[in-house]
């Protein structure tokens, strides 16, 4: 599913910065990187026990694609700034190999047990 980013809106801050595409990040990042909003205001909007996903989410990380924005990434990690990736193809066939059926259990074996924590 794919998701609408919020607006970057300053009310809550003293800064006048321009905002900036998630999608399409300049290639050093803004003074203000990443966008931050009040925690408040996100609980507000999609309280903690709410299990729904809302159609817009707070998303200030900028998106590179993997194939055409490697060069930006890599500009971003060595100045030790957060970021997602998308579309890299290492990534996909790890992706691929996981979703087997019985791949873990090969793995790990067969008398391990796994515990997964779940909240009602």
């Amino acid at each position: 599913r794919s998701f609408t980013p919020r607006p970057m809106d300053f009310h809550h801050s003293d800064q006048v910065v321009e905002p900036y595409d998630i999608y399409n990040c300049p290639f050093d990042p803004p003074s203000h990187y990443p966008h931050e909003w009040n925690l408040v205001q996100i609980l507000k909007d999609w309280p903690a026990d709410d299990v729904n996903v809302p159609d817009q989410i707070y998303q200030g990380l900028c998106v590179f694609d993997f194939q055409k924005d490697y060069a930006k990434a890599m500009n971003y990690r060595n100045k030790e700034q957060p970021f997602v990736v998308e579309n890299d193809p290492q990534v996909a066939r790890t992706v691929e190999r996981w979703h087997q059926p019985g791949y873990v259990e090969k793995m790990v074996g067969p008398d391990i047990k796994h515990r997964a924590e779940y909240n009602t």
